[in-house]
């Protein structure tokens, strides 16, 4: 199991992309978690992954990954707290990292 290193419980809105159900538009979420992650945290990241299919919806869980500049990779837990797009996250070390 990972190991519990930051938590945040932020008012993150990310925009969602339209055409029926509202989906978290991917990149952006990715953009938003690289920038919180260093200014709640100090924590940099080269690169953040999320999926790109999740519905938004309060409560929904998902992870996207963080990639460190030593190479380390961590995870993300995210929590949508609303249904516009508002969440929480929690970072978690991948095993053995």
């Amino acid at each position: 199991m990972g190991k519990l290193t930051s938590c945040a419980a932020l008012a993150l809105l990310v925009p969602l992309a339209g055409c029926g159900e509202d989906r978290i538009v991917a990149g952006d979420l990715e953009a938003k978690l690289r920038t919180s992650l260093a200014d709640s945290s100090g924590v940099s990241v080269k690169s953040v992954s999320c999926p790109d299919d999740v519905e938004v919806k309060k409560g929904t869980r998902f992870d996207c990954e963080a990639v460190r500049p030593n190479g380390r990779r961590v995870v993300i837990r995210v929590t949508l707290t609303n249904d516009k797009g508002g969440l929480t996250y929690v970072v978690e070390r991948r095993g053995g990292g």
